[in-house]
């Protein structure tokens, strides 16, 4: 993980929201190729997490990223098999995930061309969390 997202992380949770700013600035110098590792996408999972408010190109952004992230760079390519599904659902906290986490599996369920059935039964937890 870079040290400019460890930085931007800090100043987020320290301020305990993410504003358009900080999306521009994670969207444009720090994941400009998107993210490259889990750490890095638990570490926006966190954030989404932590931040009590957020501006509302951070919702879009965050699920964008991650969708792309979990379907198309992870391998298989399209597929969540289902150690990418466990993690996923662990590190989204599921029985508690926050409202872009529900829209996250919603999304990935729907982009990926298979999906192991734990990550759909996550979305049935999801939802009933709602």
């Amino acid at each position: 993980m870079t040290e400019a997202l460890r930085t931007i992380a800090a100043e987020i949770e320290t301020r305990g929201r993410i504003c358009f700013a900080d999306v521009r600035r994670l969207e444009r110098d720090i994941l400009p190729d998107g993210i490259a590792s889990r750490e890095q996408a638990e570490t926006l999972i966190a954030l989404d997490r932590v931040a009590g408010r957020a501006d509302r190109s951070w919702s879009e952004w965050f699920v964008a990223v991650m969708v792309d992230f979990v379907v198309w760079s992870e391998r298989p390519t399209g597929v969540v098999n289902e150690e990418a599904a466990r993690w996923l659902s662990d590190a989204l906290d599921v029985p508690t995930p926050t409202r872009n986490a529900r829209r996250l599996v919603n999304a990935i369920v729907a982009e990926a061309e298979r999906v192991h059935e734990s990550l759909v039964e996550t979305q049935d937890e999801v939802a009933l969390a709602a």
